[in-house]
């Protein structure tokens, strides 16, 4: 599985959120009542921001975390590239993991607030609150970390094309 470009679903209105991270309804949208009971009564906690949303067709959550000026100081020594390249690395490494295989990983440039770069990963409706919270754990062990431990990342794709090189 690769991972998706978060900047096309934007562009070709595939994306629909239906609550905000506080779980508060979003203005303008019909909320299905059974995807929103799921939603509300989840219980997971995690680092990530967790939106209900319809992605196409599906509903279910979706679990940002957004990289933003303060990241690439704190972890990379101010150089936006490298800090790109291992959000690159980082959803690479989400899809060759088999813990993900029902869900859908995307990578945004520029896609957040204040234009900070996002890795979101899409937990479909339905799925249990265990499996969910086990996800949600692996993606807050796995989004800020640096696979090469160099801040040099193998890959130097693009985020708003969903990468170029290995993903």
């Amino acid at each position: 599985m690769d991972y998706r470009s978060l900047n096309d679903l934007y562009q070709n209105g595939g994306l629909t959120y239906l609550t905000n991270s506080l779980g508060e309804e979003a203005d303008d949208v019909e909320i299905p009542e059974d995807p929103y009971e799921w939603y509300s009564n989840l219980g997971v906690d995690s680092c990530s921001l967790l939106y209900l949303v319809k992605l196409d067709t599906a509903y279910g959550i979706l679990a940002i975390n957004e990289f933003d000026e303060t990241t690439a100081k704190d972890l990379y020594n101010g150089d936006y590239e490298a800090m790109r390249a291992v959000i690159c690395q980082n959803a690479a490494r989400l899809c060759e993991n088999s813990l993900f295989k029902e869900c859908m990983i995307l990578v945004g440039k520029e896609t957040g607030f204040k234009e900070c770069d996002e890795i979101a990963v899409f937990l479909p409706y339905k799925m249990a609150a265990e499996k969910a919270a086990e996800l949600l754990k692996t993606i807050d062990q796995m989004v800020y970390s640096n696979p090469s431990d160099s801040h040099s990342a193998a890959n130097t794709g693009n985020p708003s094309t969903g990468g170029e090189g290995k993903k």
